[in-house]
């Protein structure tokens, strides 16, 4: 058990490993920032009963201040020697996990979000795949969807072959970031997660893992995702879609040759900023349904036939909420059928999200 303080860390060192004749071989990084003890509690028991144990568990916490959540981190290093907890001040999930790529010590990272929870031999699956697969960067699975009370929404259908996950970048993020197993070095080696692209770090990531070794995805689901109400907001959501999709600007540059450059990437993507914000409302209705949080889901699809960038989109939307709710058995069918409708079948692969 260790307790320590990364804010010294910032950026990921290459090859970085402490001499330790017991270095683990892999380390899962879990993020924390004013988690329920409940969950939280769930996601580090989901780990710590792993079949494959050669691991280490970094719990990195992003500077919380909720008494509960505070009062669970100070137990865990007591409770297993492969436990080790850090702390240090609110600077944002990409630059709290490159210090977990600092920090690490096994050559495979493994994610785990404090909100969900993974399979008993998750980590065991995904090591001897990309034990076999040394070519590969990265592997993923499919996942299991549930509400916040944990109720089961559906299994996902994410593409699986590195055919499959290159042609579906363009597209949308197609892992789920939690589920993720992927080889330290390698992200290392091309700058970690990028805090301009904080929101979207993962796809931007996982893009540029893919382009230069490819990445897969496993067909069990390995990987229990929550979908919690309060997890994002307006403007959050409206902020992932400008980083969504100003990781898909500087990809294009990335094909086309050219150098990337953040700020035109960003100013393009700025252009179109009031529609991004509209669309926004509608990520962030989509994610209180998920949820289950019901009435605040109608109330959020219903503001939006205000915004001056309203379509049909929000009816569509509205319609479908009504139908979840009121029919759970084609709740899944329902998202998929919206996305035919859009023309985008391919991305029902992430339509969890």
């Amino acid at each position: 058990m260790i307790i320590g303080d990364y804010s010294r860390h910032s950026k990921p060192r290459r090859g970085f490993r402490e001499d330790d004749s017991a270095t683990p071989l892999v380390s899962v990084v879990l993020p924390v920032f004013n988690e329920k003890a409940a969950c939280l509690e769930k996601a580090v028991a989901s780990i710590l009963a792993q079949t494959f144990d050669a691991f280490e568990l970094l719990v990195l916490d992003d500077g919380s201040d909720r008494e509960e959540t505070i009062h669970l981190l100070d137990s865990l290093p007591d409770r297993d020697k492969r436990i080790r907890l850090f702390r240090g001040p609110n600077t944002g999930v990409a630059a709290v996990l490159n210090k977990g790529l600092n920090l690490a010590r096994g050559d495979l990272i493994c994610r785990q979000d404090s909100d969900d929870w993974s399979e008993p031999d998750r980590i065991r699956i995904q090591f001897e795949f990309l034990r076999a697969r040394p070519e590969l960067a990265m592997v993923g699975s499919n996942i299991a969807l549930h509400q916040e009370d944990a109720e089961f929404l559906w299994t996902t259908n994410m593409p699986q072959t590195p055919e499959e996950v290159k042609s579906t970048l363009p597209l949308g993020n197609p892992f789920c970031h939690g589920s993720v197993c992927f080889r330290r070095a390698r992200a290392q080696e091309i700058g970690g997660y990028r805090l301009d692209l904080n929101g979207a770090e993962d796809y931007d990531l996982f893009w540029r893992m893919c382009e230069e070794w490819g990445g897969a995805n496993l067909a069990q689901a390995l990987y229990h995702l929550r979908r919690a109400g309060s997890s994002v907001s307006g403007a959050q959501a409206t902020n992932v879609l400008v980083k969504f999709h100003m990781v898909q600007v500087l990809a294009k540059m990335r094909h086309n040759g050219e150098a990337e450059d953040l700020d035109l990437a960003r100013a393009l993507v700025n252009k179109d900023h009031a529609r991004l914000k509209y669309l926004g409302q509608l990520k962030q209705a989509d994610h209180l349904l998920l949820a289950g949080h019901y009435s605040k889901a109608l109330r959020g699809y219903s503001s939006t036939f205000k915004n001056p960038c309203f379509s049909w989109l929000s009816v569509a939307k509205l319609l479908r909420s009504c139908l979840f709710i009121m029919v759970p058995a084609i709740r899944k069918h329902l998202f998929i059928i919206l996305l035919i409708v859009l023309g985008n079948l391919a991305a029902y692969h992430y339509a969890y999200v």
